[in-house]
Parts: structure tokens; C-alpha cells; sequence
């Protein structure tokens, strides 16, 4: 993780928050365990995995604005390698936004799925994960 942190809570509904300064955004390192227990330098999934981004409630890419229920453009989340296990999911944001106050102010689901390997036409869905903007 760089340039940004879970924090010590995230409010339901949500599975896993990040908290990122506007300014800078942030970084979060993802992979696919291939048993119960692992983490992203041992048990990992074999093959190549796509990972992709729904928005929460909306159906569409990029992330939601959880005050308006509508896509955002403001805050974006994208995954860099696309195709890869472990991969980065990096947040980017507008500068200008304000903070959220310490509670979730947007949020986007995922999905990674296997393109190759022996889990190969294989999908994880992750939870929705919400985005807090604050100064740390």
C-alpha cells in the first residue's frame, strides 16, 4: 500500500475501506489466494487474472458518488497490471475534492477473473469497498 490507508474501521456495508488524500490518492496491492490462507507472496491463484470495476448500485464502471447514488468521473479506481496476480488498485482523485469526514464518500465494487491456468473462465466477485477522503 503507498500513498494511502485502511482505516482502523469501515462502516457497513462495506467490506474494506481506503483512505486516500485527495491530493495524492492512493495504491492497494490485490491478489487471488489459491486456498483459505495466504497473502500476495505465497498461495497465490495460478494464471493470469483480469481485474475489472462495477460500480455499487449503478452497474457502471468507475466509482460512485455515495451522496448522489450517481457515477463519478471525481474519484477513479483502476488496476495496474490488468491482467496479473497480485496487481495494484490505484485510486486517483480530484485535488479539489473536500474530505468525507471520516466515512465512506464514494465507493466501487470489483471483479477478478481468471484468463488462464487451471481456474481459467473463473470470477471473484470482491466486496463493495468504500473510499474515504481525508488528510493524514
Amino acid at each position: 500500500m503507498m500513498g494511502g490507508r485502511h482505516p482502523q474501521s469501515c462502516p457497513s456495508p462495506y467490506a474494506i475501506c481506503y483512505e486516500v488524500n485527495p491530493a495524492n490518492g492512493g495504491t492497494f496491492e490485490w491478489c487471488i489466494v489459491d486456498i483459505t490462507s495466504g497473502n500476495c507472496t505465497s498461495n497465490l491463484a495460478p494464471g493470469k487474472w483480469k481485474w475489472t470495476n462495477t460500480a455499487p448500485k449503478a452497474g457502471k464502471p468507475n466509482t460512485t458518488n455515495l451522496k448522489t447514488g450517481k457515477p463519478t468521473g471525481a474519484v477513479k479506481s483502476t488496476w495496474s497490471p490488468v491482467k496479473a496476480n497480485p496487481t495494484n488498485n490505484v485510486i486517483v482523485t480530484k485535488p479539489t475534492l473536500k474530505y468525507t469526514k471520516g466515512a465512506p464518500g464514494y465507493a466501487f465494487a470489483w471483479q477478478a477473473c481468471a484468463v488462464s491456468g487451471k481456474y481459467k473462465g473463473s470470477c471473484v466477485q470482491g466486496p463493495d469497498t468504500g473510499i474515504i477522503l481525508g488528510d493524514y
